[in-house]
């Protein structure tokens, strides 16, 4: 069986690109800001990315996962689905024939190109993944540290801003809360679940008008949020 595989679409949670792969018995081909290719039988392991010397074959793979996509639908973040389809020779030979053996790789396929590759978010995600840890075991010191670099490494993106806002409620920080909640908001306002955390956190400091506020504003980008209505009544 050849396979599409979704590989991962985590990195679309911080505006980097997805990763779609298809393979062959011995070629794998990845899609994404900076495509790859990698032979399996010589390197199983995926270290050495021959797309430059084999653009050929990417191109093939390329095109075929082109038509994988059409066939299944658009691959989003909500479609983690893995679909199967095969290559065989008849369809190589075809892709030959249209002169596919000789072109080098659409690197805008599917992909829009002023985001990052995968690959350049690792560290961001390696910080990420560390925090909810670090809270639950109190080592408060080290979240913040570790909060603080995610911030300076994407100050654009809110999920630093909502860290440090829940180090801060756990700290019993709540002015310091609410004010990172607000940049977090600032960063993605249509955000739903950061107006309903800072409607709960003023709801928990007596600041009700506020809450209310924040509940409504929930209201505005999705009406029918049943959270914001629960804190409304």
């Amino acid at each position: 069986d050849r396979h599409l595989d979704c590989l991962c679409l985590e990195p679309t949670k911080y505006k980097a690109n997805s990763l779609l792969a298809v393979a062959t018995d011995r070629y794998k081909y990845i899609q994404t800001t900076r495509p790859e290719l990698y032979d399996l039988e010589t390197d199983p392991y995926e270290k050495t990315n021959i797309i430059d010397s084999q653009s050929h074959r990417a191109r093939i793979l390329q095109e075929h996962l082109k038509q994988i996509l059409e066939e299944t639908g658009t691959v989003n973040a909500q479609d983690t689905r893995k679909n199967k389809a095969e290559i065989d020779t008849e369809t190589l030979q075809r892709l030959e024939s249209l002169g596919y053996m000789g072109s080098a790789v659409d690197e805008s396929f599917e992909f829009d190109q002023s985001k990052e590759d995968p690959k350049d978010v690792i560290d961001y995600h390696t910080l990420n993944s560390t925090i909810g840890y670090l809270i639950r075991v109190e080592d408060y010191d080290k979240a913040k540290k570790n909060i603080l670099a995610m911030i300076s490494m994407r100050p654009e993106l809110p999920l630093g801003y909502s860290h440090m806002a829940k180090l801060s409620i756990e700290l019993e920080e709540y002015d310091e809360a609410t004010k990172y909640l607000e940049k977090s908001i600032e960063l993605e306002p249509d955000n739903i679940y950061s107006y309903v955390n800072i409607a709960n956190l003023l709801m928990y400091t007596k600041e009700f008008d506020r809450a209310i506020e924040y509940s409504l504003k929930a209201l505005e980008v999705k009406p029918d949020f049943v959270e914001a209505y629960y804190l409304l009544n």
